[in-house]
């Protein structure tokens, strides 16, 4: 996932006529560690580092659950009745969700879009409000309709980007990328909203342009570790291998404990050539973080190219214990399987990957039938929304990425990911 939904900051200046609003924005912070921290052991991302909050307030305005106590809309002088008690509806809600009591402030947004239903406050907040609730269908709905209704809000754009971009099709991914152009163009300085648009286009094998956004944050914050991780892959992925080689180095030389970086380190090695350097910083990430499955699948992938395919497969097996519905790992088994001969359960990985990355089990396939040219159709016709590179090609990967945007089930459309039982056996 690419972050997390907040409640928008403050109301937006540039209101339709008759808004209750007449607040300052506050300004973000930049997507420093607290808020676009690298992965945590345990876990598997789609992009990494993590996008900062979109909408993220200074520190001293945090709780706990990372709520913001917000000011509320302010009535001009002269308003309605009707516009003021929607105002203090809309402060209420805010004033709820500061609280944790998401399902409170919920019910005060609704009920301020019954007296006023094209009111952009109430429908942003509510927005933000479902979508930190879960409920991703409502967060889009509402937020869309804050920026059809004030086409100028900036953090209605920024949270709708985040939200659309989190998961989705084609459609909503192109969408979203679009709302996060349109809320760097409204508020340069929301430094949230840049990182999350960098790492739209990134995903979007747009690296050249996500890193001229990121050379710009780096300019401002050169010691933002999650900041210059994204920058590095973001270099590789441009064709800028020596380049990121040097990023990631610079990281490590300063923080020699930060595990990502060796796995970026290692993808990179791995596109230079340089297998031995691809295993020998992929062994590294391993050790640093032995509980995440990107330091295995990026020691799987130099293995598998240094022609191991024994080493290879157990890194990938080490990879799926950590995440078992890791797509990249499976694909990664299901080549070593391939390679070491073992055509049966070579299928199987091929199976399971038809359930949860079509893109990747037609990779997978086009190395066990190569006359395939083509992955599965995606059911009932949808399009995936954009994958790594390689996954989104038919034919054979030189490995799978670990610090591109892998594509997993929620990217896939409606699939889902397998349950567990459902595993091939490895």
């Amino acid at each position: 996932m690419l972050g997390a939904l907040v409640m928008v900051a403050v109301p937006h200046a540039g209101c339709r006529e008759g808004s209750t609003s007449g607040a300052t924005k506050k300004e973000v912070n930049p997507p420093t560690g607290s808020t676009a921290s690298a992965p945590a052991a345990g876990t598997s991302t789609d992009s990494l580092p993590a996008v900062g909050r979109v909408g993220t307030p200074s520190p001293s305005g945090n709780n706990s659950d990372g709520l913001v106590k917000l000011d509320g809309p302010i009535p001009k002088p002269g308003v309605s009745p009707t516009a003021v008690e929607v105002a203090k509806l809309i402060r209420a809600g805010i004033e709820s969700g500061e609280l944790g009591n998401i399902d409170g402030a919920i019910d005060r947004f609704k009920t301020a879009l019954t007296i006023d239903p094209e009111s952009p406050d109430a429908h942003a907040q509510l927005g933000a409000a479902l979508g930190i609730n879960g409920d991703r269908a409502g967060a889009v709905l509402h937020l869309r309709e804050a920026c059809r209704i004030s086409p100028t809000y900036g953090p209605a754009w920024s949270n709708l980007a985040f939200a659309l971009l989190e998961q989705g099709t084609a459609d909503e991914f192109t969408e979203g990328l679009q709302a996060a152009r349109k809320s760097v163009e409204l508020e340069p300085n929301n430094e949230s909203a840049r990182f999350l648009l960098a790492a739209a286009l990134d995903r979007a094998d747009k690296s050249a342009e996500a890193v001229e956004h990121l050379a710009i944050l780096i300019k401002n914050h050169p010691e933002d570790i999650p900041t210059r991780l994204r920058y590095g892959i973001a270099l590789r992925r441009s064709g800028k291998l020596t380049e990121a080689v040097g990023v990631f180095n610079e990281i490590l030389a300063q923080n020699d404990d930060v595990a990502f970086g060796y796995v970026g380190l290692s993808e990179t090695y791995l596109e230079l050539e340089d297998v031995k350097a691809a295993v020998d910083t992929g062994v590294k990430a391993v050790e640093l973080d032995p509980y995440s499955a990107d330091g295995h699948v990026a020691l799987a992938n130099a293995y598998i190219e240094s022609g191991d395919a024994e080493k290879a497969l157990a890194s990938a097996r080490d990879a799926a214990r950590q995440n078992i519905s890791d797509a990249r790992a499976h694909y990664i088994m299901g080549r070593a399987y391939h390679e070491l001969g073992r055509r049966t359960e070579a299928y199987e990985e091929y199976d399971y990957l038809r359930r949860i990355n079509r893109p990747l089990a037609g990779a997978l396939i086009g190395l066990l039938r190569p006359e395939t040219a083509a992955p599965p159709a995606a059911p009932n016709g949808e399009e995936a929304a954009p994958a790594s590179d390689p996954a989104d090609n038919a034919g054979t990967p030189v490995g799978v990425g670990v610090t591109d945007d892998k594509p997993d089930a929620a990217k896939i459309g409606d699939e889902g990911t397998a349950a567990d039982d459902s595993k091939p056996k490895g």
